[in-house]
């Protein structure tokens, strides 16, 4: 008997190929891939630098030609740095993998911007045989999967479980995350969050809340994370429950491993970039401070501290151009580390009838992280707001984004 869920699949997959994005799986460590819908242009560099031979050069080429070739090769390279588009990476939440969670997303965005979707650990055909389950964990392998594929910085969208991820990834990688969009998400889930969501909602596990092995429960999951009651025939539940409940155990570890004690929560640090020497041009010319440190970085006030290590001692320098790489410091005397402090922007975008993680939640987050964020919230829209109202979040989002590429474009 046909799964219609499954039958979807196909469709949805013609339509993001169509878009220009192409499934790539990245081996992190043995045991651990992540699977991740990537633009096109980067599957095929990566078949490139794999295939590429040895060249034998042409001894009885003059001099002229060589010229030219270097000319030409030069040219090219400055035309895929102008077409080089900000990257953007969107986070699915709990209930479904990547490509079904930003169906509505993507392609609104894959003119302007590389799109990157993720499947998390046990989402998809991403995988692991490591024991971690933490959100901390799967930041790291999404880091260095975008690593891999060269992605030097980007724009982490999140939604609901993806949303802790992206906070964490911020945090731990302040050098790949320039700025954030949360939605339906908190910067880790408490014992106190936890308990209060679940007797809020009626419900006496997150596992029995957000894995749910019948179609009441399913139906439940949905009525608590849409603001509209939508009616569906009962075998689309039961198909959606067989195709998208998969990997329960390993799932279910997810959730016991997301839960942290209060005392251990923190508002995570996301104002501060560390470079090391080989990037530190290009983040000069990214965010627009030029070699006498005299701009501000877009309509952020800044300053720029820099760290001058040697081997045995640590000692703090003025920024002027003496500190330069021509003033004759060989790499191998000198480690460079420069602490960029700035913030990243941040966009909480809610529905105000969100009844898992109420808007009122997203107001004390916006006041724990300050002027760095931005709230925003849509109306008619609950907990899958992007779902729910994707024109609406799609305007949002893509206003954010056009904000932080204005503040990157090159002068």
């Amino acid at each position: 008997m046909v799964n219609w869920v499954e039958a979807q699949k196909p469709i949805l997959h013609w339509l993001v190929r169509g878009a220009g994005l192409r499934q790539q799986t990245i081996e992190i460590e043995p045991g651990t891939v992540i699977s991740m819908w990537v633009p096109k242009e980067k599957v095929m560099a990566n078949k490139k630098k794999a295939t590429n031979k040895e060249v034998v050069p042409d001894l009885s080429s003059d001099g002229s030609r060589d010229e030219e070739e270097d000319k030409r090769k030069k040219k090219k390279k400055q035309r895929g740095k102008e077409k080089e588009k900000p990257a953007v990476v969107l986070v699915h939440g709990f209930a479904a993998e990547g490509i079904v969670t930003w169906q509505f997303q993507f392609g609104v965005l894959v003119n302007q911007y590389e799109v990157y979707i993720p499947d998390l650990f046990f989402f998809g055909e991403s995988t692991t045989a490591a024991a971690d389950r933490s959100p901390a964990f799967q930041a790291e392998c999404l880091a260095a999967a975008l690593d891999k594929l060269s992605v030097r910085r980007c724009t982490a969208v999140g939604f609901s479980y993806g949303g802790m991820v992206a906070f964490k990834m911020a945090e731990l990688r302040p050098d790949l995350v320039r700025s954030l969009v949360v939605s339906g998400s908190v910067f880790a889930m408490t014992d106190s969050i936890s308990r209060a969501t679940l007797d809020q909602l009626g419900f006496a596990s997150s596992s029995e809340l957000l894995m749910p092995e019948s179609i009441k429960g399913l139906k439940a999951l949905l009525s608590v994370s849409m603001h509209k009651k939508l009616w569906f025939p009962d075998f689309l539940y039961k198909d959606y429950l067989e195709v998208m409940f998969s990997n329960r155990k390993e799932r279910a570890e997810l959730l016991e491993g997301l839960v942290i004690s209060n005392k251990d929560a923190k508002v995570p640090s996301l104002d501060q970039v560390c470079v090391q020497v080989s990037d530190f041009f290009h983040y000069l010319h990214y965010f627009k401070v030029n070699f006498l440190f005299t701009k501000n970085v877009g309509d952020i006030s800044t300053h720029i501290c820099i760290n001058l290590y040697t081997k045995n001692i640590q000692s703090f320098a003025k920024p002027t151009s003496c500190m330069l790489p021509k003033c004759g410091i060989e790499e191998h005397d000198y480690s460079w580390c420069f602490h960029f402090h700035m913030m990243q922007r941040i966009l909480l975008l809610w529905g105000e009838n969100d009844n898992i993680f109420n808007l009122e939640l997203a107001k004390d987050m916006k006041e724990q992280l300050g002027e760095k964020a931005i709230l925003q919230s849509i109306k008619k829209a609950g907990h899958l707001l992007h779902v729910e109202r994707p024109c609406a979040y799609n305007r949002h989002l893509k206003k954010f984004l056009a904000l932080v590429k204005d503040e990157g474009t090159e002068e």
